[in-house]
């Protein structure tokens, strides 16, 4: 959850399409780091938790991305009576980052459905 929240916040923050380790938090960075070292390599599907198993054919990681995204905004949106800068200060985004997010994310996401239907 906490992963999710930081590239959440991440996403919502950065001005391009990529989005690297140097968007995340330092705590996030540091932790990867040691289990990297620690020599606890794990393969795709022999994570723990939910969804942590890749399908053969593989995934549409940006669809699911906005949709994971949109299911927080949406929360956060919901928690605050439709306030925007209180629902941007639940997902730890400034209301600047989190309108201009809401904008490009929603105009992607409702792409994203067309597409779906075709």
């Amino acid at each position: 959850r906490e992963l999710r929240n930081a590239l959440l916040s991440a996403a919502c923050s950065v001005r391009s399409d990529a989005l690297g380790p140097e968007a995340l938090p330092e705590e996030i960075r540091a932790s990867g780091q040691r289990r990297s070292r620690s020599g606890s390599d794990r393969r795709a599907g022999e994570g723990e938790g939910e969804g942590a198993a890749l399908p053969e054919g593989g995934i549409n990681l940006k669809a699911k991305l906005l949709q994971q995204e949109w299911e927080y905004v949406s929360r956060a949106l919901r928690a605050a009576d439709g306030n925007r800068e209180t629902a941007a200060s639940l997902l730890g985004v400034t209301g600047h980052a989190f309108r201009k997010a809401l904008r490009e994310r929603l105009s992607a996401f409702i792409d994203e459905g067309k597409d779906d239907e075709m």
